[in-house]
């Protein structure tokens, strides 16, 4: 056990470190992208991910779990798996190509028939990487998952900027796509082949067990990108392309953050928790610090944003992005709310319960559907509240009820993971907020800097009062094995 434990705390360094290099490079990529590309550019290539994001969920046909989750997997077991990607990667282009109309014509975008299909050849140059990352993470070895992915993001970025500074508009976009899909299938590939490599047996029969596992998964990824996505589809239906942009890159900034932090620990913890299936006891324990450790360096990020939404937004945008600053204060507490909830999916995985999250999801696609199409009468920024409140409505009695019934987690012990946090947050978020009612300053950089700094005093002089122990286990557990680098 004291192994598993060392190798999940590698892990959580480097998928830390590749975490927190992607979104400086996202976030500079943006604020360059902003200055040169019009809101509707990012409006219509958000419509496009919508649809991109949810057809590629069946890149793997679900199995890449079931491959985590079974610790005994043989070698014609893994060749089939290998060739199920490559032949899922074309028939999904394909899919892509024939729905094309369809998504043009609910978005009222011809030019969605021609983007669409380009765009979905990243399907292909997906499918080869697929499963030499399942391996890698399977055996916690997040370093050269994590190098890669540095590699990719960075070489990405520039050249979509290149490509946007020469005037390639939304082509700028897509194209980083493709590459991004090549450049990283193409690296985990020469890694991984020097360890194993695919045989030319293809026995679907073999497969009955992953099958099993990955539908109920499957359809549970499914549902629950239906549901983050939802949003964007009612607003790029009844609102169009130019308020999709606005609020496209507000949710850019909270989501990015929870996306770069949270896998950190749940790549790791899944594949870690797996290995502890059969008890319940040893699971709930370490769910919980897993909760605590997430709120502690989440919440704070997420109320500083409500702090600092206006000043941020303009520093790294420019004039003319006001409405993505007011979307960004809901959206942000939205981002609490996700960031605590999101291992629930480690969990089930764990305990081999996908059945769970496909319903909990399905019940989760009917209270959003009714509440966002009812809040884009308000606009975007009608939407990102509606989003919150149906979202918290669905978190508090459903969540916990999820917990109890799968490992016997009480309401009051996953609570007290996030009170302190919580508290912390949002007296500093108060604070800055107040402070910032009397800055004059016409600069909105100094603005931003003034008020990130009184936002993390006031945060570290409450953590170092009163939950200081706590919190320099937490700086220590990422200080830990330095050898890892």
């Amino acid at each position: 056990m004291k192994d598993i434990k060392k190798e999940a705390i590698r892990g959580i360094r480097w998928s830390a470190l590749s975490m927190v290099v992607g979104l400086f490079l996202r976030m500079g990529a943006l604020a360059v992208l902003a200055r040169v590309l019009d809101p509707a550019v990012f409006g219509v290539m958000s419509m496009l991910m919508v649809v991109v994001s949810i057809i590629k969920i069946f890149a793997d046909m679900g199995m890449s779990g079931a491959f985590i989750h079974y610790q005994e997997v043989t070698h014609e077991e893994l060749s089939t798996f290998f060739w199920v990607n490559i032949i899922s990667g074309f028939v999904l282009w394909i899919i892509s190509f024939a729905i094309s109309p369809l998504v043009a014509l609910y978005y009222h975008m011809e030019s969605l028939r021609f983007y669409l299909p380009l765009l979905g050849v990243s399907f292909i140059l997906y499918a080869p990487g697929i499963e030499y990352r399942v391996l890698l993470q399977k055996e916690l070895r997040m370093k050269p998952i994590s190098l890669i992915e540095i590699a990719t993001e960075s070489v990405t970025y520039a050249m979509i900027i290149v490509l946007a500074l020469r005037g390639f508009g939304i082509f700028s976009l897509i194209a980083g796509e493709l590459f991004r899909a090549f450049f990283l299938s193409l690296l985990l590939f020469l890694y991984g082949k020097r360890e194993w490599m695919p045989s030319f047996t293809f026995f679907l029969p073999s497969m009955g067990r992953f099958f099993r596992f990955g539908a109920y998964q499957m359809g549970e990824r499914t549902i629950r990108l239906v549901n983050q996505n939802l949003d964007y589809l009612i607003i790029g239906r009844y609102l169009g392309a130019t308020p999709l942009g606005y609020y496209s890159l507000a949710y850019n900034i909270m989501l990015k953050p929870m996306q770069r932090v949270n896998p950190v620990i749940t790549r790791v913890a899944f594949p870690a928790l797996s290995k502890f299936q059969d008890d319940d006891a040893t699971i709930k324990r370490y769910f919980l610090k897993m909760i605590n450790l997430i709120s502690f360096y989440s919440f704070p990020l997420y109320a500083c944003l409500i702090a600092v939404a206006h000043p941020l937004v303009l520093t790294l945008y420019g004039p003319g992005w006001e409405p993505t600053a007011r979307v960004l204060v809901p959206l942000s507490m939205l981002g609490m709310l996700y960031a605590i909830g999101n291992p629930m999916g480690s969990l089930l995985l764990a305990k081999g319960r996908a059945d769970i999250g496909f319903w909990l999801n399905f019940y989760q696609t009917f209270v959003l559907i009714f509440a966002l199409r009812v809040g884009s009468f308000w606009g975007i920024e009608g939407v990102a509240w509606t989003l919150f409140f149906s979202t918290l409505f669905i978190f508090v009695p459903v969540g916990f009820w999820v917990r109890k019934k799968v490992v016997g987690m009480g309401v009051f012990e996953y609570i007290k993971q996030t009170l302190s946090p919580l508290t912390f947050s949002v007296i500093s978020c108060l604070i800055t907020w107040g402070v910032g009612k009397f800055l004059f300053f016409s600069s909105h950089p100094l603005t931003l800097i003034v008020l990130l700094v009184v936002f993390l005093i006031s945060y570290f002089v409450q953590v170092f009062s009163l939950e200081r122990e706590r919190f320099m286990g937490y700086v220590k557990l990422f200080l830990a094995f330095r050898e890892t680098f």
